[in-house]
């Protein structure tokens, strides 16, 4: 096979002017060209839009509809620093949190005889335990869930 037509292969197909796309003209009512557009086309934007409700429309149906009622709170709810009644773990990891440390001490001591506190709240003091003087009471809770 000669080196030409092996190259002839691989080479990409150039377009030719019928493969571009080109206007359709039709005849318009007064004889000039345009155009051709398919009949739904056509039809569809002969058809008339709806019209977007005015604002007068759209705040008469506010007007119309229900008032709005805030929720009531339950006065027996309490905000703010006020204690809440939580998991001892999820205390414990509030203190934690807090840099509370005496308290995180307080806790583990209240709850140091139930397995699974003990399980849970070593994997989480763990990951707080420094030597800084300040985490002090973290090495005696510590020390308290492990013996």
């Amino acid at each position: 096979m000669p080196d030409d037509m092996a190259n002839q292969d691989t080479q990409p197909n150039m377009p030719t002017k019928e493969d571009f796309t080109q206007p359709v003209a039709v005849q318009k009512e007064n004889g000039t060209q345009s155009l051709l557009l398919p009949a739904w086309i056509l039809e569809w934007a002969a058809k008339d839009s709806q019209p977007e409700p005015s604002r007068d429309v759209l705040l008469a149906e506010l007007e119309e509809a229900e008032p709005f009622v805030a929720p009531t709170l339950d006065e027996n709810i309490t905000w703010g620093s006020e204690a809440k009644v939580l998991d001892p773990l999820e205390n414990l990891e509030t203190h934690l949190q807090n840099k509370d440390f005496q308290a995180v001490l307080g806790l583990v001591e209240e709850n140091k005889d139930d397995p699974t506190f003990r399980a849970e709240a070593g994997k989480t003091l763990r990951k707080h335990l420094n030597l800084d003087d300040l985490a002090d009471p973290l090495w005696q809770a510590n020390d308290l869930l492990n013996n």
